[in-house]
């Protein structure tokens, strides 16, 4: 029977800790978020002992994770840092959407000793895979195993990280008693030899698309349509210039981050069969992630009933959801759209094609135009607040009803700052912990944020992260309430579930008050009721000197008459262009 008590710590372990600190910093790795605990202790000595490194104190291990995704967003190298037990597992969340986005993120978590794993010890759980498939993990036996084994085994595993980091990894560390760094041995663990070339196994998340296939340039009388779905801003800027001089027709969604001209009401009258059927290009090239349009995505759904090729060019990760591209590439936009010629002639026949199309979707836009009297709702706001946002900042949109209202508000001119949105899980989750990540990322540049109040509340852990002295940019926080998660309402499940169980259940009102939820954590919040507030409180907005929040009441019952009006207003005065 194995003892509880703490086995002789191996004298190389602390060796074993400082190499493993050098391996990750020889591949840039770094900020390193991380969270308090008693067996991760050699590993945050290690760390605080190396100069250069910028360690950020989160703590709990959630958010955590977020704030590691977003860091990642904005190119960094990130690692979180555990301890041993379920602290790891909270980790899972942010490492699901950091693999379905292709973001590199690492885990650097303290285990127990590898003699009591299985046998019920305190805080001992099977942390090894914890996180798979969604990180390559190694386990690493710091305690015991033998200085040249351990040595190979790093040498491996920091291979992998050599190059461009596109999906999560997880390095687990047993360590024994006693959870202190001795003094450094005169001979270093660390091999003068150069990196064996094998690498962790890359567990097959998803399927691999060919990744040296470029993308056929239209032909003179091929009708293309380029979608442009979310994307992120540092992947080719000089498309924008590209796709607004290429023959091809051009429907951008806001978090793709481009402003090549083209479509922009598309959300509306694609709804529509009739139209759907009738605009009918010859091919469609997707660029980034799925599109969040719902138009855009019956487009997509429809392309192999009505002939349509696609070509899907996805640099970081795979995006193929309906298996139905033909050609589907890796590349970089630049390098997969190498061989279209800049400012061609297209075919009079789909002159008049496009023509038609950019009059008819000029025509749904005229079709509403929001009113400036009554309560406010998201599509009164969102103008403003995307006018506001300041040059160079980073706009953080949550997932759901924010982002589809702030892509129907853009007008499609290029903004002078970057959009970001999650859409690798495709959920509320961790939105704010991101943002903090993106602050943390670039102090000098702002980070704006807006979201519902059931994404505000689903990270209500990370205000505590904004009311800290971290190291990060000024941010405000834009959270629009209108009492629960009202998107349901605009979904299946209202029509077909009773409405008492639907408003306990997919709704679920909340019944806070988020400005004293605000409150509660030291942060200043105010709240709005009307458009003269809003517009008021804009102003003091433009140059935050610390992080504000903003809680606009959204009146639930006129945001879904404007949103059903919108629709209905913009498909009819698109169908009169018809």
């Amino acid at each position: 029977m194995t003892s509880l008590i703490a086995h002789p710590q191996a004298p190389h372990q602390s060796d074993a800790v400082r190499a493993l600190v050098a391996a990750l910093q020889s591949v840039q790795a770094g900020p390193f978020v991380i969270c308090p605990g008693s067996r991760s202790t050699p590993l945050v000595q290690a760390l605080a002992q190396t100069p250069g490194l910028l360690l950020v104190p989160v703590l709990d291990e959630r958010s955590a994770g977020f704030v590691a995704v977003g860091l990642a967003r904005a190119g960094r190298r990130p690692v979180v840092v555990t301890t041993s037990g379920s602290a790891v597992a909270h980790l899972l969340p942010a490492w699901v959407e950091a693999g379905e986005s292709g973001l590199g993120v690492g885990a650097l978590t303290a285990d127990r000793p590898v003699s009591v794993r299985g046998l019920g010890a305190p805080q001992t759980v099977w942390q090894v895979g914890l996180l798979q498939p969604y990180a390559d993990t190694v386990d690493f036996d710091a305690a015991t195993s033998r200085p040249a084994d351990f040595a190979l085994l790093l040498n491996t595993a920091v291979a992998g990280l050599a190059g461009p980091w596109q999906r999560p990894w997880h390095w687990n560390v047993a360590l024994d008693q006693p959870l202190a760094l001795a003094p450094a041995q005169p001979e270093a663990l660390w091999p003068s030899g150069k990196h064996t070339t094998n690498t962790p196994a890359d567990l097959p998340l998803h399927p691999q698309p060919l990744s040296r296939l470029v993308v056929a340039p239209p032909a003179p009388d091929e009708r293309v349509l380029v979608v442009v779905g979310p994307r992120l801003p540092q992947d080719d800027q000089v498309l924008t210039q590209w796709l607004a001089q290429s023959s091809a027709l051009c429907a951008a969604e806001l978090a793709g981050n481009l402003a090549p001209g083209g479509l922009r009401q598309y959300d509306t009258w694609l709804r529509d069969p009739e139209l759907l059927a009738a605009f009918r290009p010859d091919r469609i090239v997707r660029l980034g992630h799925w599109p969040v349009a719902k138009g855009l995505q019956l487009l997509l759904e429809s392309a192999e009933r009505l002939g349509i090729v696609v070509d899907v060019i996805a640099p970081g990760r795979p995006s193929d959801p309906l298996r139905q591209a033909r050609v589907h590439t890796a590349l970089p936009a630049t390098l997969a759209l190498q061989d279209w010629p800049l400012a061609p002639a297209p075919s009079a026949a789909v002159q008049t094609w496009q023509d038609h199309w950019l009059t008819l979707d000029v025509a749904a836009g005229l079709g509403w135009v929001p009113s400036q009297d009554g309560p406010l709702h998201e599509l009164r706001l969102l103008p403003d607040l995307l006018a506001a946002v300041p040059s160079g900042a980073r706009l953080v949109v949550g997932n759901s009803m924010p982002i589809r209202d702030a892509d129907a508000a853009w007008t499609g001119e290029l903004l002078p700052y970057e959009v970001h949105v999650a859409r690798g899980a495709n959920g509320i989750d961790g939105t704010l912990a991101q943002a903090v990540g993106l602050a943390i990322a670039d102090p000098a540049r702002h980070v704006w944020v807006y979201v519902g109040d059931s994404t505000f509340l689903h990270d209500i852990g990370a205000l505590q992260l904004l009311s800290q002295p971290l190291p990060r940019a000024p941010m405000v926080v834009v959270v629009a309430d209108n009492a629960g998660g009202v998107i349901f309402d605009y979904l299946p499940a209202a029509q077909v579930v009773d409405p008492a169980v639907h408003q306990r259940f997919f709704t679920v009102p909340h019944g806070l008050d988020l400005v004293a939820v605000a409150s509660g954590f030291g942060l200043p919040a105010r709240g709005v009721s009307d458009i003269h507030g809003w517009k008021s409180a804009l102003v003091g907005l433009q140059v935050p000197l610390r992080t504000q929040i903003l809680v606009i009441d959204i009146d639930a019952v006129v945001s879904k008459q404007a949103h059903n009006q919108r629709q209905t207003q913009a498909r009819t005065a698109a169908m009169a262009g018809q």
